[in-house]
């Protein structure tokens, strides 16, 4: 599709709705850059993942860097980089959608991909990924959407239950309504 000008998207919701793989599905059909907020805050090769966090302040360093060498990109966050200079930059904002109970088991798939028995009880991360479990329970869609309420950009609200293509081709055609693309 390859839209063009200096903008981004925001993909924003709570842990586990999908905004990485809607936002990676999305920035390769539409040619722009796929950004991560994990891969801002989290190094890369740390023995125990996630354990190791950059301050926000070197993470939105970083992003702004991204940027400025990307200015074509899809963002995916909780509730967006929250730094105006970036937000500016967004036309459009997607709020994906999920009940909890799908959520926590797309994180339990996610985890048992990714470490293997190291999150099942007795590994090393067994006991992070339980308080990071309960942590994603007790969150609620309010952060999110008070982030949202405050964009000056348009805010696209999705069912993040719905097919990854579905919900990509919904934006696809939002942004083709904006006149972008």
């Amino acid at each position: 599709m390859g839209l063009t000008g200096e903008s981004g998207i925001l993909v924003m919701g709570l842990n586990g709705c999908g905004k990485s793989t809607v936002g990676k599905a999305l920035a390769e059909k539409i040619g722009w850059r796929f950004m991560d907020a994990e891969d801002f805050y989290f190094p890369p090769g740390q023995p125990v993942p996630y354990a190791v966090s950059r301050t926000r302040a070197e993470a939105l360093g970083l992003l702004r860097e991204a940027v400025k060498r990307h200015p074509r990109f899809v963002y995916a966050s909780v509730s967006g980089p929250r730094d105006d200079e970036i937000e500016a930059r967004c036309a459009l904002a997607v709020v994906l959608r999920a009940p909890k109970d799908v959520r926590l088991r797309r994180i339990e798939e996610r985890e048992t991909a990714r470490f293997g028995d190291r999150a099942r009880e007795g590994g090393d991360l067994y006991e992070r990924q339980q308080a990071f479990r309960a942590f994603v329970s007790a969150r609620t869609e309010a952060d999110v959407e008070a982030h949202a309420a405050r964009l000056n950009c348009p805010v696209l609200r999705l069912d993040a239950t719905r097919p990854v293509e579905e919900n990509v081709e919904r934006v696809v055609s939002a942004l083709r309504g904006m006149g972008i693309g």
